[in-house]
């Protein structure tokens, strides 16, 4: 699936029951961050009827996020 362009809710919910879904495992866990498209309605069904669960990370999460590490490292490299 190749798209151009920004990510809608219908580009988003395609991708989740074309190309996703179908190569998780019943019982599975999707994590996902709080991108408000990924909160929708349709995606949470789509991911229930298939038997997986969906967990969101808070709305910001530097310890989850590598590039905040680096940050914190640089900064400190800067100010030696």
């Amino acid at each position: 699936m190749k798209y151009l362009g920004g990510t809608s809710l219908a580009v988003f919910a395609s991708y989740i029951k074309v190309i996703l879904l179908p190569t998780l495992k019943p019982e599975g866990i999707v994590i996902m961050n709080s991108l408000r498209t990924h909160h929708v309605r349709e995606v949470n069904k789509a991911f229930i009827g298939a038997g997986i669960e969906c967990l969101y990370l808070l709305p910001y999460s530097p310890d989850l996020n590598p590039v905040e590490k680096m940050r914190s490292k640089m900064k400190g490299i800067f100010r030696a």
